[in-house]
């Protein structure tokens, strides 16, 4: 038989707890009464063997449930069946002749592990018939208030914590639960994105970084963990990127923006827009958050648009006709040397805008 596997980071729900006690419960009870019949002479009248052999069938049915939780379902009526049988079995047998000696404190323990299981207004309910059943107990038995009153308030007391803890166990597991898929969430669209997502503490170690590390730099975040290895940065961008994260730590609830070059593994430089957070305040974080994007392609298009524009200018310019354009208002675009010279202007930016008749 193959018991079911207990974690420690596992959270826990009424119905685990309720499999554990109703077991021990069920079990300790008929020792209890197997130990009065060793020691004492047990002649039992037919209802006490029948709430024997009731207690028996419960613990057999515990036990079913404990080994196979996933095969039996709980009901609140079978629940409140078996409640009943359990309390009528300990109210006879304290109430026997030949067994005296069953303790009101069992009912105590029903009070305790069946609220677990039941919705609250049943629950309380079913405690406060409890505690009336041992009173009654107590009061047949002749025992002095001195005596009862500690097992009634004791009796409230347990079965109003079972309660709570129930209530507890339920919000616990269901922001675990939504813990773990905010944390599901957040491991997928780290992994699709080819943002890189960095978190380092203070002195900039890192502490996690998404795959898209090794898509862009080549580096994984094993290899940057095991060897150590820090970012290299292009020389004419250097001492201003450390300048913003020596500002990003030190500041704190801070942000900073950089667009620099970084050292790829096989040696060329790519091009990084950078923006970080300082959220060392943070206890779930406790870290400098950083966004990085790899922007090398963007940049290669704007050289190379810069380039182009630089051709086109001196193309127009040594052009010794007068070139210009105008937009749909009759405003000056674009001119060359030749034109703004007849116009009494010295460069395009002074013409740009202007009208003919200006």
């Amino acid at each position: 038989m193959k018991f079911p596997k207990f974690r420690a980071n596992e959270a826990f729900a009424g119905s685990e707890i309720f499999r554990i006690a109703s077991l021990l419960l069920y079990a300790t009870l008929l020792l209890h009464i197997l130990l009065l019949a060793g020691t004492t002479p047990l002649e039992l009248s037919s209802y006490g063997r029948l709430c024997v052999a009731g207690l028996l069938i419960l613990l057999l049915i515990s036990i079913v449930r404990f080994a196979w939780p996933r095969q039996i379902a709980f009901n609140e009526k079978i629940l409140l069946g078996e409640m009943l049988i359990a309390t009528a079995g300990i109210v006879i047998l304290s109430l026997h002749e030949s067994l005296p000696t069953i303790p009101v404190p069992w009912l105590i323990a029903v009070a305790g592990v069946y609220p677990l299981m039941l919705r609250r207004r049943i629950a309380v309910t079913a405690i406060l018939l409890l505690a009336v059943i041992g009173y009654a107990i107590n009061a047949t038995l002749e025992i002095k208030s001195g005596g009862w009153l500690p097992d009634l308030f004791a009796t409230l007391c347990v079965g109003g914590l079972s309660i709570f803890l129930t209530h507890t166990l339920d919000i616990n597991r269901s922001a675990i639960s939504q813990a773990r898929t905010n944390e599901r969430r957040f491991n997928a669209i780290a992994r699709v994105t080819r943002h890189i997502f960095i978190i380092t503490d203070a002195s900039y170690q890192i502490k996690y970084a998404n795959p898209a590390l090794q898509e862009v730099i080549g580096y994984s975040f094993e290899e940057v963990i095991a060897n150590d290895i820090k970012p290299i940065l292009h020389p004419e961008d250097e001492a201003e990127h450390q300048r913003k994260l020596r500002h990003l730590r030190d500041t704190p609830h801070s942000t900073i923006f950089s667009r620099h070059r970084t050292q790829h593994k096989d040696g060329h430089w790519i091009w990084l827009e950078t923006r970080g957070y300082n959220m060392l305040h943070d206890s779930a974080i406790n870290g400098l958050v950083f966004s990085l994007e790899d922007i090398t392609a963007r940049k290669d298009t704007e050289l190379k648009l810069q380039e182009e524009t630089s051709l086109l200018r001196t193309v127009l310019d040594v052009n010794p006709a007068m070139i210009y354009a105008k937009d749909i208002n009759g405003r000056y675009t674009i001119s060359n040397l030749g034109f703004q010279k007849l116009v009494g202007y010295s460069s395009e930016n002074e013409l740009r805008g202007k009208t003919a008749y200006q």
